[in-house]
């Protein structure tokens, strides 16, 4: 019996087509945003890179902030999941942070599109990192996963805030000198940053515990 293709108006090939516009534009975006990066860039050449008409751009699209909106947003969403199996697999508050930093910068040390990204954006990135809302997941998983830790023991106890605050500080200035410096390695930044921060919780933790046990004055 002769097997009928799927008509091309039916729901699940319409919703189809739609997710491969949607993800072309996206493609589109992301490269426009780090060969020319997004002050220079336009609709026009996110428009041109993904072979679409402007009129199905903006089907999906208000403009190009919306675009590195969510160009930003699947690159944190592919951290977060890298993020999570190897804090999940850490044994050690220094393994922890060490697979923590390690994890983040190898995502993109070994894509170059994305380094690019980075170097070419660090003001427009650091603008939507400060809004708060592409990173709250992200924030909020690390900060349970720090909890968890330090219930465990893995880690001294000391304000998960100011921590992970701290973390991504760290992280992301120097993921911002790796995009300009290809002589900064991974590995050598990972382990520098967690001996830096065993040591700094460490200390955090016994100053705290002093000032509480210290007789009033």
């Amino acid at each position: 019996m002769e097997q009928q293709s799927p008509d091309k108006n039916t729901p699940g090939a319409r919703e189809l087509k739609k997710q491969r516009n949607r993800a072309a534009i996206l493609l589109a975006g992301r490269e426009i945003f780090s060969t020319i990066g997004y002050d220079a860039a336009t609709v026009r050449d996110i428009v041109r890179e993904s072979g679409l008409s402007p009129g199905t751009f903006y089907n999906y699209f208000e403009d190009k902030d919306a675009v590195f909106r969510d160009v930003i947003a699947e690159v944190v969403d592919q951290l977060r999941q890298r993020l999570r199996l190897a804090r999940k697999n850490a044994v050690t508050g220094h393994q922890f942070l060490h697979q923590a930093f390690l994890t983040y910068f190898q995502l993109f040390s070994e894509h170059p599109q994305l380094m690019a990204l980075v170097e070419r954006n660090q003001a427009a990135v650091r603008h939507l990192v400060g809004e708060g809302h592409i990173v709250s997941e992200l924030y909020t998983e690390l900060a349970a996963d720090v909890v968890q830790a330090m219930d465990e023991g893995m880690m001294p106890r000391i304000p998960v805030g100011s921590l992970i605050i701290v973390m991504h500080g760290a992280g992301f200035e120097f993921l911002a000198q790796m995009s300009q410096n290809p002589s900064l390695k991974a590995e050598e930044i990972s382990l520098f940053l967690a001996d830096l921060f065993c040591g700094g919780m460490k200390q955090v933790a016994e100053t705290r515990a002093k000032n509480k046990t210290a007789p009033e004055m």
